[in-house]
């Protein structure tokens, strides 16, 4: 079959699975335009990061270069909506972090003892959040 664009329609009569797959087809050629253009739109925000000089922290929140970062969360519909949910804060977590920090976890400057450290903590907290819904429940 010739090249077709997407939307466009053959010159010739289609059967009905071919017309669902030239549908499904569009639609994700769509999706991934969007996930392109929001990974280009993250790329540069990252790359302003890096290309600051000025990083600084206020009130709390993370302000990077004087502004708050706001990076897309991407489209990826799951079938699953507790999926997308939990995707969906894990990307809030990470636009919160790279406000914070100004860096992300790619980072290069902790060794894996410092990494391991970090995670410690954070499973440190985690305890602690447990005993104290264990204390509520009783």
């Amino acid at each position: 079959m010739k090249n077709l664009s997407p939307g466009s329609r053959p010159p010739f009569p289609l059967t009905f699975m071919e017309k669902q797959l030239v549908d499904q087809m569009t639609i994700l050629a769509r999706r991934v335009e969007a996930l392109a253009n929001q990974e280009a739109i993250r790329t540069r925000e990252l790359q302003s990061i890096k290309d600051s000089s000025v990083q600084t922290k206020a009130a709390g929140h993370g302000i990077v270069g004087g502004e708050q970062l706001e990076l897309p969360f991407p489209s990826l519909p799951s079938p699953d909506p507790f999926v997308d949910k939990v995707v969906e804060e894990y990307l809030r977590r990470s636009r919160y972090g790279i406000n914070k920090y100004g860096t992300t976890t790619a980072r290069k400057d902790i060794d894996l003892l410092g990494w391991l450290q970090h995670l410690q903590e954070e499973l440190m907290d985690a305890t602690i959040y447990i005993e104290r819904i264990k204390h509520e429940l009783k």
